[in-house]
């Protein structure tokens, strides 16, 4: 698959500018007409102790040392299993 401009890649320009910035809006669009704003980027960054109960749970689950981390958005997860260290395979579709 090929890149994507930067300029078309909406997804990567907001992890960038809160990367810059610390404090882009999310603005989320589905197909079926829902739309929503939120501050809610600092999530993909989030330390291990920040994330939900739920996904810290989650992790307990990975067995051996390669994982697979489908639509893996900015790779929060991915980062969090490199340290263990693992081989990790990702995977995001855009559209």
């Amino acid at each position: 698959m090929k890149p994507l401009p930067l300029h078309q890649d909406a997804f990567g320009l907001e992890m960038l500018s809160y990367l810059r910035t610390g404090s882009p809006l999310e603005i989320v669009e589905r197909e079926d007409g829902y739309i929503d704003a939120a501050r809610n980027t600092e999530q993909y960054f989030a330390r291990f102790d920040q994330w939900p109960k739920r996904q810290q749970r989650g992790i307990a689950f990975v067995r051996g040392r390669t994982a697979l981390d489908v639509g893996c958005g900015a790779g929060r997860v991915s980062l969090y299993l490199l340290r263990i260290p693992a081989i990790v395979i990702t995977s995001s579709i855009r559209s």
